[in-house]
């Protein structure tokens, strides 16, 4: 409520229940939006209803309001493209792409991708760097430097929604996609140029599940729909006609890219009081014109994988058994980790190399054609706990050179802070608060919050006396952005957390984890007149952090905890000397002291333009950003005010951090000259002290 008696309130506004009462709309709509509306002190009318939206989901879970009347509105996103505005944070931190160069012994995930509900990732069949990836979110991207950096490829394409996507293997720069669920009717497009332009080919009521084009006939294309119905065309798409099938339906198929005609594919199973049809498998030596039932062979999970670097190929019918003359026999495969219902992608690169993933067990690889299997690394690791685990739903071999991408089922979401104009007209700052998606199993209680559930949110906001703003909410991640925490690290699983945002939107000053070893999560927060920070919420830990080491009872999970944080004091440098002669007087390449306190509080640090030299003095503010020059700190710990040693000098072509020893370097890497140790007096200690010098690398980093 502000100062008026004018009433705001946040929540969720679901795109399938429009209202014409929005009078101001960011970002894209996607499945609901976060709301924010003002009501005037009588409560006769709605001043403003605001929305903030993205390709996926926003729900506002909480508003607070400043003394001008500007709603601060905090919440929960999914969606890349959640409105930002000078964001502090301005990537979801998805990671629904990981990259192996090693044949999968270890894995990297692609970070800040502009995408997160991946559903598809293709190859160039020769280029082996580009990529194309149909996401459900935001659409098609394309990326010519595997995987670094990507651009969108949807022109022409009226939805974002993308689900299935095939690569000509032949004419590569011609590729077919098809929309997701939730787009009446669904559509198959198609492009010529790679991506650049985009055209429809084809719609009917439904899903395509899947798309294949023949390796031998490109001309041949094939649209596995959810509808029952499997279509061709036999001329790149211009027309398309239903395939007779003799099963229930087509579930999926396999094309072999020796022999084009010959497909290979899983009947959907159906199951009732009446009747009932099992899956099995079918093929067909004429293009899907005629079908054969293999009596002899069930189908397996995860389907039908086809290995060209045998001739002729070798089917796999999930990794149980396999057949080396088109399906005419099939042979079983030892049992395995991979040879049960769990296994959720398999893949073979040209080299006849299997590589197999497991749901909730890891990944393995094999060299022997599936009589053998060895665990290798894997973006989502074997689960130790019961619990909604991320999945890896396909791998894509780049070549046969131990390059692989694996699109990982993605949960992410972060949470969010936006600050608007006093009529909602605009938004003054918005950003995201949030660390990387967790890949560890999400396992809940009945009673927990259903926003539990999810991965980061922002659940509570208040402003205290100077206009910061103060959130609190909860991170299932161990990488949550910290600033002069109490706890620095999470205590695993969902930690809550708090964190204060400065009064124009520019900074994190302080941000800590709360919490143990199970579920932990703020629900609302306030501020006390001291500054301190006091939090409210729920723990299902038994080991929840209370002053004097008292547990919470045995079998109390669930219990509400409030928290009262101190928040550390903001830093102030009163003086900056030079360091020979204590006087004033700074020039590139002196040594410089520098007096204040709290400065262990500088958060992210405090780094110098070169041009602010004036007079030989260098300004005490705390909110310049980098330039060209910087300056490198040590500093010892006290409560007391000291000095700490700067070396100020012209910006090198690695980068030098007041917090943290980052340094990257050219390829003609050097290490810095005269690196020695730092020789310094305190003073609180008369002796010299001789410090590491954590500024002079001996190696190339």
């Amino acid at each position: 409520m502000d100062s008026a008696g004018s009433a705001y309130v946040a929540g969720t506004r679901l795109s399938s229940n429009p209202a014409s009462s929005v009078t101001h709309a960011f970002g894209p709509q996607g499945d609901a939006q976060a709301v924010v509306f003002k009501v005037s002190a009588d409560g006769s009318r709605e001043v403003y209803e605001t929305t903030s939206g993205g390709s996926t989901r926003a729900d506002g879970l909480a508003v607070a309001v400043d003394r001008a009347g500007a709603a601060y509105v905090a919440g929960s996103t999914s969606s890349v493209d959640f409105p930002l505005v000078r964001p502090l944070q301005s990537t979801l931190g998805a990671r629904p792409l990981w990259k192996s160069t090693d044949s999968g012994v270890t894995w990297t995930p692609l970070e800040d991708l502009p995408f997160a509900n991946l559903q598809t990732v293709v190859s160039h069949p020769t280029a082996l760097s580009t990529l194309y990836a149909a996401a459900r979110d935001v659409g098609i991207f394309k990326s010519l430097d595997g995987g670094v950096t990507w651009h969108k490829a949807s022109r022409g394409i009226a939805t974002t929604h993308r689900q299935a996507l095939a690569i000509d293997p032949l004419h590569p720069q011609v590729l077919y996609a098809a929309t997701a669920s939730g787009v009446n009717p669904g559509a198959i497009y198609k492009t010529v140029d790679g991506g650049n332009n985009w055209t429809l080919v084809n719609s009917s009521t439904g899903v395509v599940q899947q798309l294949a084009v023949d390796a031998r006939n490109p001309n041949n294309v094939y649209a596995v729909w959810d509808n029952g119905v499997t279509r061709r065309t036999s001329d790149s798409g211009s027309t398309w006609s239903p395939i007779p099938f003799p099963g229930t339906a087509i579930l999926s198929l396999a094309l072999d890219p020796r022999a084009g005609q010959n497909i290979y594919a899983y009947s959907v199973p159906f199951f009732s009081k009446i009747m009932s049809s099992p899956s099995f498998i079918y093929r067909s030596v004429n293009g899907g014109s005629d079908w054969v039932q293999v009596t002899t062979q069930p189908p397996a999970s995860p389907g039908l994988t086809v290995d060209v670097s045998t001739n002729p190929s070798t089917v796999y019918a999930g990794l149980s058994a396999r057949s080396m003359d088109g399906g005419l026999t099939w042979t079983p495969l030892p049992p395995s980790p991979v040879s049960g219902g769990d296994t959720s992608a398999v893949a073979v690169d040209p080299s006849g190399t299997l590589y197999a993933a497991v749901f909730g067990n890891g990944m393995f690889v094999s060299r022997d054609r599936g009589q053998s299997w060895t665990p290798i690394g894997a973006p989502v690791p074997p689960a130790t706990y019961f619990g909604s685990l991320n999945n890896v739903t396909s791998i894509v071999p780049a070549g046969a050179s131990g390059t692989l991408y694996a699109v990982v089922q993605n949960s992410q979401t972060s949470g969010f802070v936006t600050k608007l104009s006093p009529d909602g007209a605009n938004i003054i700052y918005s950003t995201l608060l949030r660390g990387h998606v967790s890949m560890a199993p999400v396992s809940t209680y009945a009673a927990e919050p259903g926003v539990f559930t999810t991965q980061n949110w922002v659940d509570g906001i208040a402003l205290d006396a100077a206009g910061n703003v103060v959130v609190a909410g909860a991170t299932r991640s161990d990488d949550f952005q910290m600033a002069n925490p109490s706890q620095a690290s999470n205590a695993g699983r969902a930690d809550a957390f708090a964190a204060i945002v400065s009064a124009d939107g520019s900074r994190l000053t302080y941000s800590t984890y709360l919490g143990g070893s199970g579920d932990d999560g703020a629900l609302a927060v306030a501020t006390d007149p001291q500054g301190n920070v006091i939090v409210a919420g729920q723990t299902w830990s038994f080991g929840f952090p209370v002053p004097g080491g008292v547990l919470p009872p045995a079998g109390q999970l669930g219990d509400v905890f409030v928290a009262k944080l101190s928040v550390p004091g903001a830093p102030a440098i009163t003086s900056v000397l030079n360091a020979a002669s204590f006087q004033s007087g700074i020039e590139a390449g002196s040594w410089v002291m520098i007096r204040g306190t709290n400065l262990a509080n500088t958060s992210p640090g405090r780094l110098w333009h070169s041009d602010e030299i004036v007079g030989g003095k260098l300004p005490t503010l705390l909110d310049a950003s980098a330039s060209r020059s910087m300056v490198s700190r040590h500093s010892w710990s006290t409560s007391a005010p000291r000095r700490s040693m700067y070396k100020l000098r012209p910006m090198l072509p690695w980068a030098w951090s007041m917090w943290w020893s980052r340094i990257t370097a050219p390829r003609a890497w050097r290490p810095p000259r005269n690196c020695r140790p730092l020789r310094r007096r305190s003073l609180h200690t008369p002796a010299l002290l001789t410090l590491p010098r954590h500024d002079c690398p001996t190696t190339r980093p």
